[in-house]
C-alpha cells in the first residue's frame, strides 16, 4: 500500500476531513489531497507528525514490512491471475514484479508468484514462452536463497522440474542435490532423472526401492491403526484395516507371512484359541520364507544385502521372549499345538549366531506388541 493510500485509510478511520488533517499538520488541504492521490509526497519532516496523528508507527505509514501475511500473498496471487485474464500475461508479470519490488524480502511471495506465472504462461499458451525463462529462474533462485528450509526445498523442486523439462540434466541434478537425500521426493526425482538420462537399470532399481519404501510406510501406518482399534475394542475397524493390509501385502508380493500377520492381534484380543493357533502356525511355517519377496520380478533390480536375506532366526529370537512370558497368551499356553510351535521357534532362534542376532529384528507385526 502506497503512503497516500495509508494516509487516506487512517484519516477516514479517525473520521477526519482533509481540511481538518491539513490544519492539524500545518499544511494546505490541497497538499493532503495530492498525497492521497499520489501526485506528491509528504515532506520527510512531516512523517512523524502524520504517524502520531493517526496513532501508527512510521513503518506502518511507509508500509515498510519484510513480509506479507499468507492472506495478503493469496490476495496478490489472485490479482496476478485476474490481471492476466483481463490485461494479458505481460501485464500480470509486470504487476507481480512491482509487488515483489515493494516486498523484496518476502520470499514466499516471490516463489508463489513465480510458480503461478510459470503455470499461467503454459495455461494461456503464451507465444515464445521461453522468453520468460530467465526472469522466472531469477525469482525461483531468490526463493531458494533464504533461510526457510521448507521454502528452499520447494524452490529446489521447481528448479529441478524446470531444467528437467529443458533436458538440461546437469542443472536438474544440481537442484536435485539440494533436496534431503533420504526423502521420498529425492528418491522419486532421482529415478525420473536416471530414466531421462537413459540409465534404465538404475531407474528401475530406484523405482523398485521406492515401491518397497512406500509399502513399508503404509504397512507401519495401517498396523498402528489396527493397534489403536484393538485398544479401543473396535474389532470391526481392526478387521477392516487388517483386510486391507493383508491385501496390500498380497498386491506387493510380500509373501504369506505378511498376509497373515495383521490378523494375529485380533485373534488374541478375541481370545480365539483356534484362530490364534492357526495364525501362529502359518506364521511359523513361513518364517523361513520371510524374504521370498526378494525373488519377485517386481523387485528384480534391487540388490539385497546378505544380512537382509537371513531374517528367520532374528525374527524368531525377537519373538521368543514374548511368546514364552506374555500373560496375554496364557489361554493357549497349555495347548499341545502351541508347545510344538514354541519348540520350532526356539530351534530357529538358537540357529541364529550371536553376531547376527545383535542386529535388531522385526517381531511378528500385530498392531500392538506382546508385553
Amino acid at each position: 500500500m502506497k503512503i497516500g493510500e495509508v494516509i487516506r485509510k487512517y484519516r477516514k478511520e479517525r473520521q477526519l476531513t482533509q481540511e481538518e488533517t491539513a490544519r492539524i499538520l500545518g499544511v494546505t488541504a490541497s497538499a493532503v489531497n495530492k498525497w492521497e492521490n499520489g501526485v506528491s509526497y509528504p515532506d520527510i519532516f512531516l512523517l512523524a507528525p502524520i504517524a502520531r496523528l493517526f496513532g501508527i508507527s512510521t513503518d506502518t505509514l511507509l508500509s515498510y514490512r519484510e513480509d506479507l501475511t499468507p492472506q495478503e500473498i493469496r490476495q496478490a496471487l489472485d490479482t496476478i491471475q485476474k490481471t492476466a485474464q483481463k490485461s494479458g500475461f505481460e501485464a500480470a508479470f509486470a504487476w507481480a514484479e512491482e509487488r515483489i519490488q515493494e516486498y523484496p524480502n518476502c520470499l514466499w511471495l516471490i516463489y508463489s508468484a513465480a510458480q503461478l506465472l510459470d503455470t499461467l504462461r503454459t495455461l494461456y499458451g503464451i507465444p515464445e514462452p521461453e522468453r520468460y525463462d530467465e526472469r522466472l529462474v531469477s525469482l525461483y533462485t531468490r526463493a531458494l536463497s533464504g533461510t526457510d528450509a521448507k521454502l528452499a526445498e520447494t524452490a529446489a523442486v521447481s528448479l529441478f522440474l524446470f531444467y528437467l523439462a529443458k533436458e538440461d540434466y546437469e542443472k536438474a541434478e544440481e537442484f536435485l542435490n539440494r533436496l534431503p537425500k533420504g526423502g521420498n521426493q529425492y528418491r522419486q526425482f532421482h529415478a525420473i532423472l536416471c530414466q531421462r538420462q537413459g540409465n534404465l537399470s538404475m531407474a528401475y532399481s530406484l523405482y523398485e526401492q521406492n515401491a518397497l519404501t512406500a509399502y513399508s510406510d503404509l504397512n507401519s501406518s495401517l498396523y498402528g491403526i489396527i493397534g489403536m482399534a484393538i485398544a479401543e475394542n473396535n474389532i470391526k475397524k481392526a478387521e477392516t484395516v487388517a483386510e486391507k493390509l493383508s491385501g496390500l501385502a498380497r498386491l506387493m508380493e510380500m509373501g504369506p507371512y505378511m498376509e497373515l500377520s495383521p490378523w494375529l492381534g485380533i485373534a488374541l484380543k478375541n481370545k480365539d484359541k483356534e484362530k490364534t493357533l492357526e495364525i501362529l502356525s502359518g506364521l511359523v511355517q513361513n518364517l523361513q520364507n520371510l524374504q521370498a519377496f526378494q525373488k519377485s520380478e517386481l523387485y528384480s533390480h534391487v540388490s539385497f544385502s546378505e544380512f537382509s536375506k537371513n531374517t528367520a532366526g532374528r525374527t524368531a529370537s525377537t519373538l521368543l521372549p514374548s511368546l514364552e512370558n506374555d500373560p496375554e497368551i496364557d489361554f493357549i499356553r497349555n495347548a499341545e499345538a502351541f508347545r510344538v510351535l514354541l519348540e520350532k521357534i526356539r530351534s530357529l532362534a538358537e540357529s541364529e549366531s550371536p553376531e547376527i542376532s545383535a542386529e535388531p529384528a522385526n517381531p511378528i507385526p500385530r498392531g500392538r506388541s506382546l508385553s
